[in-house]
């Protein structure tokens, strides 16, 4: 299977080729993959081992708005309807399915908060709304009214619930009106809330809770990449 370890492999052996790997030019994907590799090899071989994965390729320049963007585009919104959708995406984070799958329910003013209740992995979080966000929504669900199960946010027409290329149409058109000459679309809010509580210093257990990521591995992307080990951990 392995040339430079032959059909029955030490742990040494495995340990000298891994590491070997790891300080060459191998891409994340061919690193990983040979990893998954020589695990199933060696659980078949009666010896099962696990080896630490490689973080993913991170991408420090990875675009965001600034607070100073994100507030040209707040307030480039031509009704209540846009102004809070808009800032619910930018106060939140939430991604743009689950926006569009938020009930009128899920919305609670008084403790100041709105529930997520179809994230990846249908995990249900609850996300704080910062106090403009809070007055914007109450404002919005005074015009809004309807019934509790009702969808949050539905096309003006016929009063579908939103689709998600109604989102990125909605968000396109209003960062053009204020003037924003990038590409905006709704999950470079997400990014964009990540990024700024970084910057202000929240723990990244408070980012991940925010973002309702399953994993911290996942938040950590967004900190500076640390060196890779020379050496894997061997997990029990």
């Amino acid at each position: 299977m392995i040339p430079t370890t032959g059909a029955e492999p030490t742990e040494q052996s495995l340990d000298d080729y891994v590491t070997a790997l790891r300080k060459g030019k191998v891409s994340y994907g061919n690193l990983t993959n040979c990893l998954k590799s020589i695990e199933h090899f060696m659980a078949f071989k009666g010896n099962p081992i696990k080896f630490q994965r490689p973080r993913r390729p991170r991408f420090p320049n990875k675009k965001v708005l600034s607070e100073g963007k994100t507030t040209l585009i707040i307030a480039a919104t031509k009704n209540l309807r846009e102004r809070t959708l808009v800032m619910v995406l930018a106060y939140t984070g939430c991604r743009n399915h689950e926006l569009i799958d938020i009930r009128i329910q899920d919305v609670d003013i008084a403790q100041q908060a709105i529930g997520i209740n179809a994230g990846k992995g249908d995990k249900a979080r609850v996300c704080p709304l910062a106090g403009e966000c809070s007055e914007q929504l109450m404002e919005y669900l005074r015009e809004r009214k309807g019934q509790p199960d009702d969808f949050l946010f539905v096309t003006k027409r016929h009063g579908h619930q939103l689709q998600s290329q109604d989102l990125r149409k909605i968000i396109h058109v209003v960062a053009k009106r204020a003037g924003i000459a990038t590409r905006v679309w709704p999950h470079l809010f997400r990014h964009s809330l990540a990024t700024a509580m970084l910057e202000r210093g929240a723990s990244v257990y408070s980012i991940q809770a925010i973002l309702g990521h399953a994993y911290v591995s996942t938040t950590m992307d967004y900190y500076p990449a640390p060196e890779l080990a020379e050496h894997q951990v061997r997990l029990p």
